[in-house]
């Protein structure tokens, strides 16, 4: 740990004034990006019927400013052809999201069900298919070869085991399947039906009125979304071609299976060519589907994310891919809320701070993520009669700025290889629950611009490249403060010659990087988790003055967002208790007190505020509400007015039924708490994952701090959940920090379970005794090898347990020459977990 002074006077000379400054380098003007298309203008309209009054209430939005976009989940309307030329004279795009069909991320060629239910006559049930799907092998034969395949060599099946549909993807690197879309995507687009002789089931549309209308209607298309988008690996015979050449030429040597290789290194490459190749795919369909849209003279919008159960905590490649530039609106639409409660706010901002600033948002929504929404200047999607508010106030929410002052650090390529996104959430808890407002950038906006904005920058057990480190260097030297929580470690190499690897290197830490070169100003390295209270303390020091949840509530969150348009600050209140809020006091900066303040809800209510002593205080709150400050006293009165006539406060029924968002999921409560943790011993909360596992392991490792020669040392493992099929070949590994000499000391599976099925796994604790041999420091790392079905295949179950892993029902998958593969190996850094032996 590196040494650190704490200087007030230099601390309080380079705080700013509570106006947020113009907008950094985290949010890019894209020239690209129309106005229609700004943060806070966009409204997803669901559940919309092509009516005269649905319609009517559509063009209205337009007419006020806003970009209604129509989102039909099925392809139910519109059909007809009036109703289609009527929205394209008002300028309303038409985001009609067709699962299975052109626009769907992963490129899935059929999507059907094989249930045999009373569904239809018959027994089957197709869902949200278009004929083109049930016809795709006949129409484009050639797409065979282009299909994804799993280690194994089966194809890859996106829902494995899923009672009702089944997804076959194709390959981004298979020239075959680039070929084929290309086709479809011109002919959908043309209005061109490639299959005039097949008729148009009822049950695929039961409200058309002509079963080639749909066909010319998606030429209409204005949202293109790519659902869950897909980053698996393939090894069809193209795929196998472009990746063994790129290894090749990374590490010097042929990898039949580099995602069995036993180099770490290798592996984390093998993360970043299949995310790269599926962005380049997603680019070059965007740069298509772009072009023809041009020439036919629509708007357009590529939609992505989808967080669904497909994804986890550890889906970071969709991350990845909005940094790349696919998509022009990020979800996540179906996040699993037993990661955060179903509070969304956090992964908004990531996907934010992503995609530099472009709209993301929840779709699907309740009230209370409606008002989290419009906290965060956030996309969301509305039912016809609730999107009057947001229309009402597109002068305040139009391309709002975000106005916080504490930087929550998202490395999103870091993420990719080892996602800490539930590490992340958490952190976030304590922010909130302390009542500061924060926000996310990512590694893109490191640099000395960043203190502008941000006085505090927060990274937490996250690695930084030399040149990341560099920047953050600059950031301090313009005045910034860092704090670091937990283990964050410079990476070392990506790529060398495995014939001839490097010496082994102590690994440095960012903390002993940046020692001594912030000019005064302090760097502050703390374990994690850091006790709150502690971090309150740094943030006041470090951060302040700034607004603030006065007193703090563990159910409320305040936001802060920058109108430019007009000179506004906006701190946006959002209630997720599931009931009613009274008196709720914000403390604002001293520089606030000469604004004018008033506060206004779609929930309804509004009126003036008197900011007194620092503080401020709503009245009532609901789901939500904003606060508005200028200078202006008759502008502000004005907005205040405009929204108390309009949303006026109505009594609340007395059925009426709150929305909470307060608990997690089963895996919270099996935590081990910081604070019952022995003075001896230290926690690690290792709740990691990432995106070419297929799969996460959250648990909670207790070790001691220190050790004896000779005398065993015990680690327990108390698992607390896992998304992993099985879990086997546990070992805890022992490294000496000063030689890199390595122990390995197995970790035994319960008897009843000697595979690590992970569904049997959850609320087991594991040990482990190690007796160490010689004095040192000693990094502690878990190893183990998994099987995630829906990558890899079914798993060899016999009576012994081997390293070679899969039943031979499956020939040979085209270059392993027949053999088993080997389970997929993982290893991972116990971060904190540093055991002190001595002699």
């Amino acid at each position: 740990m590196a040494t650190f002074r704490w200087r007030w006077a230099a601390l309080c000379a380079t705080l700013v004034a509570c106006h947020p400054q113009p907008a950094h380098a985290h949010w890019l003007d894209d020239p690209r990006y129309p106005d229609w298309a700004q943060r806070g203008r966009i409204i997803y309209l669901d559940h919309t019927m092509a009516n005269e009054r649905d319609l009517a209430i559509v063009e209205r939005l337009k007419a006020q400013g806003a970009t209604p976009f129509i989102h039909a989940f099925t392809p139910h309307w519109p059909d007809d052809v009036a109703v289609v030329a009527r929205l394209e004279k008002a300028g309303i795009p038409l985001d009609v999201r067709v699962e299975g069909s052109l626009f769907f991320e992963d490129d899935h060629i059929d999507r059907f069900a094989f249930i045999h239910g009373r569904f239809l006559p018959g027994g089957w049930w197709y869902n949200h298919a278009w004929r083109t799907n049930f016809d795709w092998w006949r129409v484009f034969p050639e797409s065979i070869r282009a299909t994804t395949r799993r280690r194994n060599g089966d194809e890859k099946l996106g829902y494995a085991g899923h009672h009702v549909t089944v997804r076959r993807e194709g390959s981004p690197l298979a020239p075959e399947h680039r070929s084929a879309r290309a086709k479809q995507i011109a002919w959908l687009l043309a209005g061109i039906d490639p299959l005039p002789d097949v008729p148009m089931r009822p049950y695929e549309n039961q409200h058309a009125k002509d079963p080639k209308v749909p066909y010319p209607m998606l030429g209409h298309y204005a949202g293109l979304w790519y659902d869950n988008p897909g980053s698996a690996p393939s090894y069809d015979v193209a795929s196998r071609a472009a990746w063994e050449k790129h290894f090749k030429e990374k590490f010097g040597i042929a990898i039949p299976d580099p995602a069995a290789h036993p180099d770490p290194a290798v592996r984390r490459e093998w993360a970043r060519f299949w995310a790269d190749a599926w962005a380049d795919y997603y680019l070059w369909r965007q740069g298509l589907q772009n072009e023809l849209l041009k020439k036919r003279g629509k708007p357009f919008c590529h939609t992505a994310g989808n967080f669904s159960f497909i994804a986890q905590p550890h889906g970071a490649a969709e991350f990845w891919f909005a940094r790349r530039g696919c998509v022009d609106m990020f979800g996540p639409s179906e996040y699993v809320p037993e990661w955060c409660r179903g509070r969304f706010h956090f992964l908004i901002k990531a996907a934010m701070a992503a995609s530099h600033g472009r709209p993301a948002g929840k779709f699907y929504p309740n009230d209370m993520q409606i008002a989290e929404s419009l906290a965060l200047c956030a996309t969301n999607t509305y039912r016809p009669d609730q999107a009057d508010f947001l229309a009402a106030n597109l002068d305040l929410w139009a391309n709002a700025q975000p106005g916080g002052r504490i930087a929550l650090l998202f490395h999103v390529e870091h993420n990719l290889l080892e996602s800490h996104t539930v590490d992340l959430q958490s952190l976030v808890d304590q922010i909130t629950d302390l009542g500061f407002p924060y926000e996310v950038v990512t590694e893109d906006d490191l640099g000395a611009e960043l203190v502008k904005q941000f006085p505090l920058l927060i990274v937490s057990q996250t690695d930084l490249t030399e040149d990341e480190v560099a920047r953050v260097s600059r950031y301090l030297a313009a005045g910034g403060q860092l704090l670091l929580i937990g283990d964050c470690l410079i990476e070392g190499p990506r790529h060398y010659d495995l014939n001839a690897p490097p010496a082994w290197a102590p690994r440095r830490t960012v903390a002993s990087a940046l020692a001594g070169k912030g000019q005064g100003h302090p760097v502050l390295a703390v374990r994690a988790p850091f006790p709150t209270v502690l971090l309150g303390n740094t943030i006041e020091m470090f951060a302040t003055p700034c607004f603030r949840l006065d007193p703090p509530d563990p159910h409320l969150l305040l936001n802060i967002l920058h109108q430019p348009k007009g000179g506004l600050n906006l701190a946006s209140l959002i209630n997720y208790s599931g009931g009613e809020k009274k008196n709720v006091a914000v403390r604002v900066p001293p520089n606030a007190e000469s604004l004018h303040a008033g506060w206004i809800s779609r929930d309804g209510g509004g009126g003036m505020l008197r900011v007194a002593n620092e503080r401020l205080a709503i009245p009532e709150l609901r789901y939500g509400c904003t606060i508005v400050f200028g200078n202006g006293r008759a502008a502000v009165e004005r907005i205040v007015q405009r929204n108390a006539e309009r949303f006026p406060l109505k009594p609340l029924p007395p059925d009426f039924k709150w929305v909470s968002a307060t608990r997690y999921g089963g895996w919270h409560g099996r935590q081990i708490p910081p604070d019952s943790v022995p003075e001896d011993r230290v926690i690690c909360q290792h709740r990691l994952g990432a995106t070419d596992r297929g799969g996460y392991l959250f648990l909670d490792v207790l070790a001691p701090k220190a050790a004896t020669v000779g005398e065993a040392a015990k680690l327990e493992f108390r698992v607390l959940e896992t998304r992993y099929d099985h879990v086997e070949y546990w070992q805890l590994i022992l490294e000496d920090v000063a030689t890199g000499e390595r122990t390995a000391v197995p970790i035994s599976l319960p008897t009843d379970n000697p595979h690590g099925d992970g569904g049997k796994l959850a609320g087991t604790t594991l040990s482990a005794a190690w007796t160490p041999k010689k004095p040192g420091t000693f990094q502690a790392y878990l190893a183990y090898r998994v099987t995630r079905i829906h990558h890899d295949g079914e798993p060899f179950l016999g009576p012994e347990s081997v390293a070679a892993g899969y039943s031979g029902n499956t020939p040979a998958n085209l270059f392993l020459k027949s053999q088993p593969l080997p389970k997929r190996p993982i290893e991972d850094r116990l971060r904190g977990v540093a055991i002190q032996v001595r002699p």
